[in-house]
C-alpha cells in the first residue's frame, strides 16, 4: 500500500505490480539519522544588512567583484545564511529521507542553486514607458505621508535579509 505515485501510475499502464517503495522499511531509523545529525554553524555573509550609506557602499562594492552579477556574489556566500538552502539539512542528509520522493530531483535543484524566475527582456521603449508611468504616479500615498513607518517597515526586511541596500 506504500508505493511512490510514479510507480502506482508505471504500474496501473503496465499491469505489472511495483516493488519499490517510496519509504525506506528502516523509516524511523532515517528521520531520527536525520534529525542527530550535525548541523553546520554560518558565518556571517560578506553583505552588510543594516540601512545606511556604509552597508549600501560596503554591498555595491562586493556586486562590483562579480561584475553586478548577484547570482555569482551569492554563489560567493557559502556557509553564511545567503547560500541557497542554508536553512535546510545538507541535501546529503535529506537525500536518505526524500530521496525516493518523485519530486526529489526538483528540490535538490532548489536547495542547491534556489529558485529560477526567468523573465522577458524589456525593449528600451517599454522600459522608459513603465520609467514615466511610474514618476506620473507617484510615491505611494502611505510613503509620502508616514515615512517613519516606511523607514521602520524598510529597515526591518533588511534586518532579516529580505532586503539588501545599495
Amino acid at each position: 500500500a506504500n508505493r511512490c505515485l510514479a510507480n502506482r501510475i508505471s504500474s496501473s499502464e503496465s499491469r505489472e505490480p511495483s516493488t519499490e517503495k517510496c519509504w525506506p522499511s528502516n523509516l524511523m531509523e532515517v528521520v531520527e539519522k536525520v534529525i542527530n545529525s550535525p548541523v553546520e554553524k554560518l558565518k556571517a555573509p560578506d553583505f552588510a544588512f543594516e540601512l545606511s550609506q556604509e552597508a549600501a557602499q560596503k554591498n555595491y562594492l562586493i556586486l562590483s567583484k562579480h561584475n553586478f552579477n548577484l547570482d555569482e556574489a551569492l554563489k560567493s556566500q557559502k556557509g553564511t545564511p545567503l547560500e541557497y538552502g542554508s536553512e535546510f539539512r545538507r541535501v546529503e542528509v535529506l537525500e536518505n529521507l526524500f530521496g525516493r520522493h518523485p519530486n526529489w530531483g526538483r528540490m535538490e535543484r532548489l536547495l542547491r542553486k534556489g529558485s529560477d524566475w526567468p523573465m522577458d527582456e524589456l525593449d528600451t521603449k517599454s522600459r522608459h514607458r513603465d520609467l514615466h508611468d511610474a514618476i506620473t504616479f507617484g510615491n505611494h500615498k502611505g510613503a509620502t505621508k508616514k515615512q517613519d513607518l516606511l523607514r521602520k517597515l524598510c529597515e526591518k526586511d533588511v534586518v532579516h535579509g529580505y532586503a539588501l541596500p545599495l
